[in-house]
């Protein structure tokens, strides 16, 4: 590869970095997030739940991992959309809530908990530890 093109690549990754939203997965450790009942695993794009595999959307991936990725840290709606859509902000609330209802749904147990994503009234939502029958 050219000299300027590898400079331009380079530049762009490093926008990437800055504007958020951006992994370079060849550079993560432990590209699954383990859960009681959940992974989710960057490198494959997958999500299994009990041991089978969800299918999710792109958006609904990265927005998970999003959330996921700072277990228990409450990320505002701004945070989400900018980090997830890797936009500015133009209040697009009913939009992530959109995107969260399915991505609960997708993640409905059998029994019908859902202790994945919590919504912070107000601010937004954040990711916390599923509740399992031994915790």
């Amino acid at each position: 590869m050219p000299e300027h093109e590898e400079h331009i690549l380079s530049d762009i990754s490093e926008y990437l970095k800055v504007k958020g939203g951006y992994t370079d997965i060849s550079s993560v450790q432990d590209t699954t997030l383990v859960f009681p009942n959940l992974e989710i695993d960057l490198f494959h794009r997958e999500v299994r739940q009990n041991g089978r595999s969800v299918r999710f959307t792109d958006l609904e991936f990265r927005l998970l991992h999003y959330l996921a990725s700072q277990l228990g840290r409450v990320f505002t709606y701004q945070q989400i959309y900018e980090g997830v859509w890797g936009e500015e902000y133009a209040h697009e609330k009913g939009n992530i809530m959109s995107h969260i209802r399915h991505i609960r749904k997708k993640l409905e147990s059998e029994i019908g908990s859902n202790d994945y994503i919590e919504n912070i009234r107000g601010v937004g939502y954040r990711f916390k530890k599923p509740m399992t029958d031994s915790s």
